[in-house]
């Protein structure tokens, strides 16, 4: 339970959320940038590649409707364990920000998130610290058939892990431990088209520097059931 204990920022597990919306765009990034960003327990898939999601959440555990703005980075974990990392991500929820700190160990932070329409182009902005940092979009050109759908799905059962850090005394780190977290997912509908990336450089969010080159994006609305995070096997905190 999130603090203060009589009002709590979120609800205990599972968090259950309907009616998601995601534009998801894979990426390839300068590989030797996502490496040193990070734990050195994973290594980082050989190619790059990268998946750049924007969410639009529904109510879920007792948070208001938000936005997520996330990379996360296909990774092993030992010669067995696939899964992806979580880099970086945004949200414009205090509820929210508090759950992924907290529980998951993610790095949230607070931006202004913006999806909507643009012409023939769904379209999703970034801003924080009077910078709109990153501005991504996608074409809906095709319709995907209802045997594709529960391949996406699969992908919330891959573990997402997260690096959760708390500083100790005078400088020292009192707790360190990868986090791994999975969903279950049902989608009802998913649209292939063309993307893009534009990540304007920023000191205080410098994404610019894993130079993310857009491959395809996949737009597809969903219900989905986070469980409770855990310790992947064979980690060492």
């Amino acid at each position: 339970m999130s603090m203060p204990a009589f009002a709590p920022l979120f609800q205990p597990f599972p968090w259950v959320c309907k009616g998601v919306r995601v534009v998801s765009i894979t990426v390839e990034c300068d590989r030797a940038a996502l490496v040193s960003a990070v734990p050195g327990e994973l290594e980082v898939n050989a190619r790059g590649l990268a998946f750049i999601n924007v969410i639009e959440y529904g109510v879920i555990a007792g948070a208001n409707p938000y936005h997520e703005f996330v990379m996360t980075v296909p990774c092993h974990l030992g010669q067995q364990q696939r899964g992806v990392y979580c880099l970086w991500i945004y949200v414009d929820s205090d509820n929210a920000m508090a759950g992924g700190r907290e529980v998951f160990g993610v790095p949230k932070k607070m931006a202004a998130i913006d999806l909507g329409w643009h012409g023939d182009q769904i379209v999703a902005t970034a801003t924080r610290s009077g910078v709109t940092f990153a501005t991504v979009g996608m074409t809906l050109d095709t319709e995907c058939a209802s045997d594709y759908l529960p391949k996406v799905a699969k992908g919330f059962g891959t573990p997402m892990w997260g690096l959760r850090e708390f500083p100790g005394h005078e400088g020292t780190t009192a707790v360190r431990e990868l986090v791994e977290a999975s969903a279950s997912a049902e989608v009802h509908r998913a649209i292939k088209g063309r993307a893009f990336v534009d990540f304007r450089p920023s000191a205080a969010d410098p994404l610019h520097l894993f130079a993310p080159r857009a491959i395809e994006g996949l737009y597809y609305e969903l219900d989905l059931v986070m469980r409770t995070p855990h310790p992947p096997a064979g980690s060492h905190g």
